[in-house]
Order: C-alpha cells, then structure tokens, then sequence
C-alpha cells in the first residue's frame, strides 16, 4: 500500500516558508515529489520544495523576470518535463527535467 501524506503549514515551523506564501496570496502546483510555490505579488518568487513529514526542504528559488506590476493569479503548470509560468499576457517557460 502507498502512503499519503496531507502537508498542513499552520503551526509547524519547517513550513513557514509555504505558509507565508499562501497567507500573503500565492498558489501550489506538485510534480515529481515537489512543489511548486509562487508568490502572487511582488517579485513573483517561485520556490522549489521538498516536503516531508519530517519538514520542509526548499532546493531553490527565483524571481520571475519580466514581471508585470499586477498580481499574478495563475497556478504554475509542470507538464512534460516543462514548468509554465503565466503573468498577464507573457507566459514563460522552463525546462526542469531532471538528468542532462
């Protein structure tokens, strides 16, 4: 049998990070055993982390280049080795496959 796990941030230190991001306004996406945190304003971060029971691992981040002066609302996207970042009318796109 696989086992689940359901990460809730409110309370638990090692998530303050993601608990931040979704208290000022941001979104989640989850791929390949890791999430994907944006932040909806300001420099639009996007945070890479690995989250366990035992915490919270981040393995990254970036501000999005390009970035518009409004909220950015919509969900980073992960699909065919590729993340999609949408801000308004610009859409970026990244390569996260793993390996060379």
């Amino acid at each position: 049998m696989q086992r689940t796990h359901c990460f809730l941030s409110h309370g638990h230190p090692a998530m303050n990070h993601l608990s931040l991001i979704l208290a000022l306004g941001g979104s989640l996406a989850y791929a390949d055993d890791l999430l994907y945190c944006r932040s909806e304003k300001g420099a639009g971060t996007l945070a890479l982390v690995v989250a366990t029971p035992d915490g919270y691992t981040e393995k990254g981040r970036f501000d999005q280049p390009e970035r518009s002066n409004k909220n950015s609302w919509a969900h980073p996207v992960v699909a065919g080795g590729r993340l999609y970042l949408r801000d308004q009318e610009l859409l970026l796109c990244y390569d996260v496959k793993g390996g060379k």
